[in-house]
């Protein structure tokens, strides 16, 4: 490398041979001194490891942040871009954008978490530790990035003084309180919070569960896909890892509870939960009127997480695997159940579905399914068109339906109950008919009346 004047004498600039022609390395220079300090801090850094790469030096870790997330937003959900762009920007860009990259250090990173912890600036909140720990994490990844681009030699970040962040224990509620909250959720989105509470299902799963992945005759349920809204457009996009795929069982009174919903001109695409203008359910909508329904109990601040919580130490309480709650509730490992609900832990292995009956007992969904019924027969009879719960479409006599006082076990699913609890075989199910519900006739363009008494 060599220092030499260009443009008339006026500037100077540091050349190199590469692969046999003179190639300009930095420019710009006002004076030889200037050029050659440069010249010799360039050879020192070519012995330590290497050259930066060219404009390194005048980078600076707001630009250089932002060019990272704009490739790196790409590969993550679209929600995650949106909202954790603006951490990014807010917490990041905007307070330390203005630092060169070459030169930002550890220094710079405990005065900016100082900062996070207690803000200076007015405009700014105070930020938790795990949200601290969150934005350093991206930040650590972007100056990862820069390394591997040659703009700086390390990541500071890797020396940082983090604050301690313990994950806040998770909220488990009994069964009479879970009862008393389906108890409190308003009628049109009963199903939904009876669903959460009987699948573990997180609630953009739930939301964007569609017939197609309904089988009401064995109970069995897959998740496929989550409903995203971006930017107002409904997507159904790819579940959260691939062991979030799967399929789960849930018993009788859960599915008499989704038959409500179940209408004979429905079509696969369609989503099992609807909002009341029939299209998808936004998740701001639901959780809106689950906030204000609870907004005056004692479950205030209430999460539709926390059915994901109940359901898992419950089905601990009855001794049930963790391998099997993993699975149900599509954890990614065995570890992450473990870390979570390990301490409730006695090991055994049986089926989860019967257990799930047991823990929704309490909230007397077989009412819930009557009191709906009862509307849609009363509507039925105003029409001229008469109707009994439970009848049996192809038998000679009409029986009534029941569910039976035993147990039920997987793969029962189908068979009829007589008035005295006996089963009295296998029903045959004609198209008007609700799958998997003997005998309960299927509505046309259900309306949010047919969900009042849920």
């Amino acid at each position: 490398m060599w220092v030499e004047p260009y443009n008339g004498g006026k500037l100077y600039r540091i050349r190199d041979m590469v692969n046999g022609k003179k190639v300009p390395i930095e420019s710009g220079f006002p004076n030889k001194t200037t050029a050659e300090n440069r010249l010799l801090r360039l050879k020192v850094e070519k012995m330590d490891g290497g050259l930066l790469a060219t404009g390194a030096d005048k980078k600076l870790l707001g630009v250089w942040v932002n060019e990272w997330w704009a490739s790196h937003g790409k590969k993550v959900a679209h929600s995650t871009t949106r909202t954790e762009g603006g951490r990014i920007r807010k917490h990041i860009v905007s307070r330390i954008g203005h630092l060169p990259l070459k030169t930002f250090g550890p220094r710079d990173i405990r005065e900016w978490l100082d900062q996070l912890m207690e803000p200076d600036d007015a405009d700014y909140d105070p930020l938790g530790a795990k949200s601290i720990l969150n934005i350093h994490g991206y930040l650590s990844m972007a100056l990862d990035a820069a390394v591997a681009e040659r703009l700086i030699r390390v990541n500071p970040c890797t020396v940082s003084d983090l604050p301690k962040w313990e994950r806040a224990e998770p909220r488990f509620l009994t069964e009479g309180e879970l009862a008393r909250v389906i108890e409190l959720t308003p009628a049109y989105w009963k199903p939904v919070v009876v669903f959460l509470a009987a699948s573990g299902a997180r609630i953009s799963e739930a939301l964007g569960l569609q017939w197609k992945n309904v089988d009401l005759l064995t109970g069995r349920i897959t998740f496929a896909t989550q409903l995203v809204d971006r930017d107002g457009t409904f997507v159904d996009a790819p579940l959260k890892t691939k062991y979030s795929r799967r399929t789960i069982t849930v018993p009788p009174s859960v599915c008499q509870v989704l038959a409500l919903l179940w209408s004979a001109d429905r079509r696969d695409s369609d989503y099992v939960f609807r909002s009341q203008n029939g299209g998808p359910t936004r998740y701001a909508v639901v959780r809106r009127a689950w906030r204000n329904a609870l907004e005056k109990t004692e479950f205030k601040g209430l999460g539709f997480h926390a059915f994901r919580h109940t359901l898992a130490s419950q089905l601990i309480k009855r001794n049930k695997s963790l391998t099997s709650i993993q699975k149900r509730l599509g954890h990614s490992s065995i570890k992450v159940t473990s870390d979570l609900y390990g301490h409730l832990y006695p090991e055994v292995d049986e089926s989860i579905a019967v257990a799930v009956e047991e823990i929704l007992e309490g909230a007397h969904l077989a009412g819930i399914v009557e009191q709906a019924t009862e509307e849609a027969e009363r509507e039925r009879s105003l029409q001229g068109q008469p109707w009994r719960p439970g009848a049996v479409p192809d038998s000679g006599d009409e029986r009534e339906g029941s569910l039976p006082d035993r147990p039920w076990k997987p793969g029962e699913a189908g068979i009829r109950w007589g008035s005295d609890g006996e089963s009295v075989g296998n029903s045959t199910l004609s198209s008007p008919d609700v799958p998997g519900i003997p005998g309960q006739r299927a509505k046309k363009n259900p309306s949010s009346s047919a969900l009042s008494g849920v």
